[in-house]
C-alpha cells in the first residue's frame, strides 16, 4: 500500500461533488424564505440582486491569449477603475468585447446581404 496522502478527510467545500453549482448559488430549500426575501428590494439592492443573477448565468471556460491581449485587459480595467472608481472583473471585459464583436459581425452581414 502506498503512503501517498489523500484528501477523503478534507472539509465538504473542498470536496468534488456531483451536482454542478453556480456562482453566488443559493443553498436555500424553496419554501424556507425569510421575511426579507419577502420585501420588495429597492433599486440599488436590486440592481445587486441582477447582478448576482447575472454572474450565476455565466459559465467557467478556459482560453488562451497573447501577451499583448492580457496587457490590454489589464490596461481597460485600470482605465475603468480611474473612470468609475469600480474595478470591473476581468471576465466582464472580455465578455463586454465578445458582445461588441458580434454585434459588429452581425452589422456586417446586415450590409453585405443589403447589397
Amino acid at each position: 500500500m502506498s503512503n501517498r496522502k489523500t484528501l477523503d478527510g478534507r472539509p465538504s467545500i473542498f470536496r468534488r461533488s456531483t451536482t454542478e453549482a453556480t456562482e453566488g448559488q443559493d443553498n436555500q430549500a424553496p419554501g424556507n424564505q425569510d421575511a426579507q426575501t419577502l420585501e420588495q428590494p429597492d433599486s440599488q439592492e436590486a440592481g445587486r440582486l441582477d447582478s448576482k443573477a447575472a454572474k450565476a448565468q455565466r459559465i467557467k471556460a478556459t482560453f488562451y491569449l497573447e501577451p499583448g491581449d492580457i496587457v490590454a485587459i489589464d490596461r481597460m480595467q485600470t482605465e475603468e477603475f480611474t473612470r468609475t472608481g469600480k474595478k470591473p472583473e476581468r471576465s466582464h471585459l472580455v465578455s463586454r468585447a465578445i458582445q461588441e464583436l458580434a454585434a459588429q459581425q452581425d452589422r456586417q452581414m446586415a450590409s453585405h446581404s443589403d447589397s
